[in-house]
């Protein structure tokens, strides 16, 4: 018989930004979806698939993820570490 993972709820957060046009405002970090998952890249594959999202980039050398050139996390803390 198979052993099931255990799945978390695990959030994912956006850190904040700031991009031209945006008259030197920036966007805060915000949380992009709360998932049942058994890891983080489970979670931002779920996020992928319910959400469209072609732009995810993964990256090798540090085990992390950006859309759009913005970090996602795991966590608040971190995700408002630039731009609140």
């Amino acid at each position: 018989m198979r052993k099931e993972a255990c799945r978390l709820k695990i959030e994912i957060w956006q850190e904040g930004y700031l991009c031209t046009g945006m008259e030197g405002i920036p966007a805060k970090a915000e949380c992009v979806g709360v998932y049942e998952a058994i890891d983080f890249k489970d979670a931002v594959r779920q996020y992928c698939k319910i959400n469209k999202q072609y732009t995810i980039s993964y990256h090798i050398q540090d085990d992390t993820f950006s859309d759009y050139g913005c970090m996602l996390f795991d966590n608040e803390k971190e995700a408002r570490e630039s731009f609140g």
